[in-house]
């Protein structure tokens, strides 16, 4: 009987719930996360699509692009930072991406918003210099 007395409890019916909510949240999760951002430009997702990082994996595998603001990156004498969500990053020099012609004219990061900090796994120079 369960705790309200009034029937037999069904073992497992919570699991079934669970697992169902589960993977409907699972199934749209990629859908969600893989959308561009509304104002983005469809003659540039075949660039963001053919970035690779150092490792020869997929900057768009890995985390979405991010077109960046003047104010958000500048050089320093040790490379580059970004701001992200308010505060300064720097990014590992192994993850600049050489000798790559970038139409967007601005920096691009490719980041996850992983906790306590942000991961950069490839980030793209307004201009190879």
């Amino acid at each position: 009987m369960d705790c309200q007395g009034g029937g037999e409890s069904v073992p497992g019916r919570w699991v079934v719930k669970a697992a169902l909510i589960a993977g409907v949240l699972v199934a749209s999760a990629p859908t969600a996360l893989a959308n561009p951002p509304s104002n983005a430009d469809p003659d540039l997702a075949p660039w963001f699509h053919s970035l690779h990082n150092a490792t020869g994996m997929s900057c768009c595998d890995q985390a979405d692009g991010h077109i960046l603001a003047d104010q958000d990156w500048h050089q320093t004498a040790d490379g580059y930072e970004i701001r992200i969500d308010g505060e300064w990053r720097n990014v590992p020099p192994d993850v600049i991406l050489k000798n790559s012609p970038n139409p967007t004219g601005s920096f691009v990061a490719f980041w996850a918003p992983n906790v306590p900090h942000p991961m950069i796994f490839c980030a793209v120079r307004p201009t190879d210099s």
